[in-house]
C-alpha cells in the first residue's frame, strides 16, 4: 500500500518546473501516518534510472523533496507503507524491467493463497526476475507476462491501449483469483506503469485522479514572471509545456478529475487520455457518423502563479471500438492567468469521472 504520482509531458528539461507547479496539489502520504520507504523513477536518454529510501525518511518527503531535480519525460514516485514484505531496497516502489517502471498502491488480497497460483502462470524468465516478497512485484510480473502475449513487450512504440489492456487483465486475474481464494473484498489495485513515452494506470479500490496541464507561466524555478518579455527563449517552451499527471493522494482537488472506480487510465505519446472501464469489452458497438460522436466539456487546469485555475478546451470522443471510453486531448488554454469558472451543469454531463 502507498501513494503515488506520475508525470508524463512533453518537454523533458522543464519537469523540475512541472514538479514544483505541483507541489501544492499532490501528496506523498497519506493523512494520518508518514510513509515507510520512497521511492522514484525515470528515464535519461536510454537509461532507466531509479533512486530508493527502503528506511523511509526522519520528516516526511514531498514530491520536490525526493525528486524535484530531474530531468525527464516521465516520472513515476511512490511513498510505501509496508504491508507485504519488510522495508528493504527489493521492496521499494518503482520496480524496474527493461524499460518499464511499476508502481502499486493498494493490497492483493489474499495474496499467500494467490502468489502460487501467480508464479504458476508467469514464462520463466519473468518468475526468476522477482527480486522480493511484495504482492505488488508480483503484479508487476504479471503484466509483464500480458504484455509479452500482445507482443508488446520490447516495443518502445507500443499504443497506450495496448498497456491499458495489459494492465486492466491483471487487475481482472487478480480479482479472480483472491475470490477463488476467499476474499471478501476486491482489495487495492490502483497499478501505474510507463516506458517514458506512454503511461497507463489503473484504479479500483482506492482513490486516483488525473489532471491535463497546460503551460507554466510564470514559473518561480527559472525566475520567469509577468514583466519577463516574449522574447526571452525561456518564455516560448514554458507556454507550450503540455503534460498529464495521475496522482493517488492531492492536497488541493481543484484542476483534477477523479478517476471512476474499476477504470483504466491510458496516456499516449501525444498526451491524448482515454478512461475506460476494466471489464472485458463483450463486443464492438456500429460507429456513428464519422464513427464517433463527440461533445465539448470545459476542464479546469492548475495555474501556479497565482493560486487559482485557468479554463482549458478540452474534447470527449466516444470510440465506437471501446464501449465505455473516454478520449480526452488538450486543445487550447483560455488564459494563463484567472480562468473563468467551468460550467458545471455541462461538465457534469459530459464527463461523469469529474462527478465522483
Amino acid at each position: 500500500m502507498g501513494s503515488l504520482v506520475a508525470i508524463l509531458q512533453n518537454d523533458p528539461n522543464l519537469l523540475r518546473c512541472q514538479v514544483r507547479r505541483l507541489e501544492g496539489h499532490v501528496a506523498l502520504r497519506e493523512p494520518e501516518r508518514a510513509p515507510d520507504a520512497y521511492g522514484f523513477g525515470y528515464f535519461k536518454g536510454s537509461d532507466v534510472l531509479v533512486g530508493k529510501r527502503p528506511s523511509g525518511a526522519p520528516a516526511p518527503l514531498s514530491l520536490l523533496q525526493l525528486a524535484g531535480s530531474v530531468d525527464s519525460h516521465a516520472l513515476l514516485a511512490h511513498a510505501r507503507y509496508a504491508t507485504v514484505g519488510i522495508q528493504k531496497d527489493e521492496n521499494t516502489h518503482p520496480f524496474r524491467y527493461r524499460r518499464w517502471l511499476f508502481a502499486h498502491d493498494g493490497t492483493v488480497e489474499a495474496f499467500a493463497q494467490v502468489k502460487p497460483r501467480l508464479l504458476s502462470e508467469l514464462p520463466d524468465f519473468l518468475r526468476r526476475h522477482v527480486e522480493g516478497e511484495t504482492d505488488s512485484e508480483h503484479a508487476f510480473m504479471l503484466f509483464l507476462k500480458h504484455l509479452r502475449a500482445l507482443a508488446r513487450l520490447d516495443d518502445h512504440d507500443l499504443e497506450a491501449r495496448d498497456v491499458g489492456r495489459a494492465l486492466a487483465q491483471t487487475v481482472r486475474d487478480l480479482e479472480g483469483w483472491s475470490r477463488e481464494a476467499g476474499a471478501s473484498r476486491p482489495g487495492g489495485l490502483n497499478f501505474a506503469t510507463t516506458n517514458g513515452r506512454v503511461l497507463a494506470a489503473t484504479r479500483r479500490g482506492r482513490p486516483l485522479y488525473y489532471a491535463l496541464l497546460e503551460g507554466i507561466m510564470p514559473c518561480g524555478h527559472h525566475g520567469i514572471d509577468a514583466t519577463t518579455p516574449e522574447s526571452d527563449p525561456r518564455v516560448r517552451p514554458h507556454r507550450q509545456l503540455k503534460a498529464v499527471c495521475i496522482a493517488s493522494c492531492l492536497r488541493q482537488r481543484n484542476g483534477f478529475i477523479e478517476v471512476p472506480d474499476a477504470s483504466v487510465v491510458s496516456v499516449s505519446r501525444s498526451l491524448q487520455v482515454t478512461v475506460s472501464g476494466l471489464a472485458r469489452p463483450r463486443g464492438r458497438r456500429a460507429p456513428g457518423p464519422g464513427g464517433r460522436s463527440s461533445l465539448e466539456h470545459r476542464h479546469q487546469t492548475i495555474d501556479q502563479g497565482r493560486g487559482t485555475t485557468m479554463d482549458l478546451q478540452v474534447s470527449i470522443a466516444k470510440r465506437s471500438v471501446m464501449p465505455e471510453t473516454k478520449s480526452v486531448t488538450a486543445r487550447a488554454a483560455v488564459s494563463e492567468g484567472r480562468g473563468s469558472t467551468p460550467n458545471r451543469s455541462r461538465r457534469r454531463s459530459a464527463s461523469p469521472a469529474s462527478q465522483a
